[in-house]
């Protein structure tokens, strides 16, 4: 078990969930998310599944997170520009894709194979909205690895 990691690159940030995710975790993560952005600033979200199966959660723990985020969509609608998965596994992937159609969340997802290609399809989502990107590689930085 451990906590949701949080990594902000300015218009990118990188979520890590953890293995062993609670609702716990994800209410922290939430108010973390919540401190840390500005009115008017939008992020590109990096969301890592490396070490945690979304698919594999329980139908409880599923539930109350789709609760705890459909509290506060306003808010996360305003600050989100889009969000992209790293899932390694193909059908993890089109679960989500699924997913993603089903609860058409109000900005663009997407799921995809690795960080590199999630930290390029981000990029190209802040050039369409005229946001710059951080200058310096957020996938492969070594603040990211430090935290791995």
């Amino acid at each position: 078990m451990g906590m949701i990691e949080l990594i902000d690159h300015s218009s990118i940030w990188i979520v890590r969930y953890p293995s062993g995710l609670t609702i716990e975790d994800y209410r922290d993560y939430l108010d973390e998310f919540r401190s840390l952005s500005k009115p008017g600033q939008k992020h590109a979200l990096i969301v890592d599944f490396t070490y945690y199966n979304p698919i594999g959660a329980s139908a409880a723990l599923r539930g109350k997170i789709a609760e705890t985020l459909e509290g506060q969509m306003s808010f996360f609608a305003e600050r989100m520009l889009c969000e992209v998965r790293v899932c390694s596994n193909p059908i993890m992937r089109g679960v989500l894709t699924v997913f993603d159609y089903m609860t058409n969340l109000p900005w663009p997802c997407s799921n995809v194979s690795s960080g590199n290609v999630a930290e390029l399809w981000a990029r190209a989502q802040l050039a369409k909205a005229g946001i710059e990107a951080p200058k310096c590689e957020v996938w492969n930085s070594p603040r990211l690895r430090q935290q791995a």
